[in-house]
């Protein structure tokens, strides 16, 4: 927490994280990762838009989850940042999932 909330007041804002994933753990630096695990941290916290110690160990969990998401999708999307029927049989392969009717699921 400290390395994060480098000025010590008890709160970090995006920029402080950011600065800290670059810094100390640059394999999870995929900015719309890190986009992700900060609303939903600050979403499931107070709502405001600082990440306080106590939501410390959610947003860790966060960043790890989104950056494995995102990994999981650019394994599998071309270029565009979407997912055709194709590359989503690709993420369901790559995760072992099986479900009976593929393009019905992604059609949801």
């Amino acid at each position: 927490w400290r390395k994060m909330d480098f000025n010590g007041n008890n709160i970090v804002s995006l920029a402080e994280i950011d600065k800290f994933v670059l810094d100390e753990y640059p394999v999870l630096n995929h900015k719309p990762a890190l986009m992700r695990a900060y609303k939903a941290t600050i979403k499931a916290g107070d709502g405001d838009d600082w990440v306080e110690k106590k939501e410390f160990k959610m947003l860790l969990g966060n960043l790890f989850y989104f950056n494995k998401l995102f990994w999981i999708f650019d394994q599998c999307d071309g270029d565009d940042r979407r997912l055709t029927p194709q590359e989503f049989r690709m993420v369901l392969s790559l995760c072992g999932v099986q479900v009976p009717d593929p393009d019905a699921e992604f059609r949801k």
